[in-house]
C-alpha cells in the first residue's frame, strides 16, 4: 500500500520532497526512515532525528492547513488511528504572540488534550489561523494505551528550532518533540 514501511506507518508518498529549506537531519528516527515523508490531506509532514528527540518538518499550501497537517503528524507520531469513529468534539482556542509560539502552543495544547479526555484527535475542522491566534474545532476517537498496538510517547512540544515561515506562496515549518 506504501511507498515505504516503517513500524508504524504506511503511506503512498507522491508529494515527497528532499530538498528542505530546512538545514538536513543528522541520522534516521528510531522505527521511521529518516526523512520519510507523509502526505495527509492538506499538506505534507516529515519526521526527522534530533539528537533524544524526533522532528517534524511541515509543508502546506496555507497557514491553516499548516496547523492541521503539524496536528497530524503529532497525533500519527504517537501511533495509527483507532478504529473507532470520531465520537468527541473540543473547541480549540490558542494565543501567543507570533506564529512559531503559536505552533507550540497549538501542539501543546493537542497534546494535553490527548491526556486528559483519552482521545486521539482524528479531525480538524472550522480552522481560522491569524498570526496570534488559532481557533479550531477537533474531533476524535477514545484511545487506550493498553488495547493499541503501538504508542509512542510524546513528553512536550518544545521551541528549539521552531520555525514557521511563507516561501513563494508555500507555508513551512520545524518543530521538535521530546520523546
Amino acid at each position: 500500500m506504501g511507498s515505504g514501511t516503517t513500524g508504524v506507518l504506511t503511506y503512498q508518498v507522491p508529494l515527497c520532497r528532499s530538498n528542505s529549506i530546512f538545514e538536513p537531519p543528522a541520522q534516521t528516527v528510531r522505527r521511521r526512515k529518516s526523512r520519510e515523508c507523509y502526505a495527509w490531506g492538506v499538506g505534507t509532514f516529515e519526521y526527522f532525528d534530533h539528537a533524544a528527540d524526533v522532528g517534524i518538518e511541515l509543508t502546506a499550501s496555507s497557514l491553516p492547513d499548516l496547523f492541521v497537517t503539524a496536528a497530524r503528524a503529532l497525533m500519527e507520531w504517537m501511533g495509527p488511528a483507532p478504529d473507532s469513529p470520531a465520537s468527541r468534539t473540543e473547541k480549540v482556542t490558542v494565543e501567543a504572540d507570533n506564529l512559531d509560539e503559536l505552533l507550540v502552543r497549538w501542539l501543546q495544547e493537542l497534546l494535553y488534550l490527548f491526556h486528559r479526555c483519552r482521545c486521539y484527535w482524528l479531525e480538524a475542522g472550522a480552522v481560522e489561523v491569524t498570526d496570534r491566534t488559532i481557533a479550531a474545532t477537533i474531533k476524535g476517537s477514545p484511545w487506550n494505551e493498553e488495547s493499541e498496538r503501538v504508542f509512542q510517547e510524546v513528553k512536550a512540544v518544545t521551541y528549539h528550532k521552531v520555525r514557521v515561515l511563507e516561501r513563494r506562496g508555500i507555508w513551512h515549518a520545524r518543530v521538535i518533540l521530546d520523546i
